[in-house]
């Protein structure tokens, strides 16, 4: 089962992103191995370039599959994906390269570790890194980012890594509580008009998983957001179609609102009037 999860770190300052962006290393990211798994990840890399035509994209392939080598985890090359992304005359598609990986090992995490991954970065010259520490560190660094998605911003604080912490500026933000298909959600909410409606866009989490992100514990965490990835389909992904879409997407009985959840507990609705 392909499911991936938490984008993560990238080399050094750099963000990750999609375009021409000049790095000699692929974006890092986690997946578990299943819905269910509670401790363990696999380790996964992605590299997602952009242009106007495919014939670029297909030569941005080339040079992103040479880029999902340049890391290794304890030695080893970690399964990756290709992308570029092709934008021209008003229309989006994309070419991708996923390498097969057939035995992917897995990466435990604990809560000591967790709680003791605040300090970890990832150096400029840095071409092989520790699982051990890889992994704890980007679990801790996904519950920030859980948390800044949905405006927790006690969860934020908390889990917020070092690195993060120097380049993110963060204020408490108005949050509401609203009800999903999937359960009760809370998080942020905005309203704008476009072509004559008006949108809200609301960026939440599972009121379960948003109330753990408030503790200091990070057993709680992870049993809430296996518990949430429980009650959800869980697709066998065949294609690389299939991988890009969001866990489980529902239309309400209003037909002018629509639900998508994750895994890791975010939950997006967009509502038009």
């Amino acid at each position: 089962m392909r499911h991936w999860t938490i984008a993560m770190f990238s080399q050094g300052e750099r963000h990750a992103q999609c375009g021409k962006v000049e790095k000699t290393a692929p974006t890092i990211s986690l997946s578990p191995p299943t819905p269910h798994a509670r401790n363990h990840y696999r380790i996964r890399t992605l590299e997602c370039k952009g242009t106007k035509s495919r014939s670029t994209a297909i030569r941005q392939l080339q040079k992103a599959v040479r880029q999902l080598d340049g890391i290794t985890v304890d030695g080893r090359i970690p399964s990756g994906i290709a992308t570029s992304i092709i934008a021209f005359n008003g229309a989006l598609s994309y070419l991708a390269i996923d390498p097969a990986d057939e035995e992917e090992p897995k990466h435990e995490v604990s809560s000591t570790w967790i709680n003791e991954a605040g300090h970890f970065r990832l150096g400029e010259d840095t071409r092989d890194l520790s699982s051990h520490a890889l992994t704890n560190a980007a679990v801790r660094a996904s519950w920030a980012m859980l948390a800044d998605f949905g405006g927790n911003f006690t969860g934020l604080e908390h889990w917020m890594p070092d690195v993060m912490r120097n380049r993110l500026t963060r204020r408490p933000r108005d949050r509401v509580n609203f009800s999903t298909p999937f359960g009760n959600a809370v998080g942020t909410s905005v309203t704008f008009s476009f072509a004559g409606r008006q949108i809200t866009a609301r960026n939440a989490i599972s009121e379960s998983v948003d109330q753990t992100l408030g503790q200091d514990r990070p057993e709680p965490v992870i049993e809430a957001q296996v518990t949430f990835a429980e009650q959800l389909p869980q697709p066998e992904y065949e294609t690389i179609e299939q991988l890009s879409r969001p866990e489980e997407q529902v239309e309400s009985d209003d037909s002018n609102e629509f639900y998508s959840a994750t895994s890791d507990g975010s939950i997006f609705s967009l509502s038009f009037r």
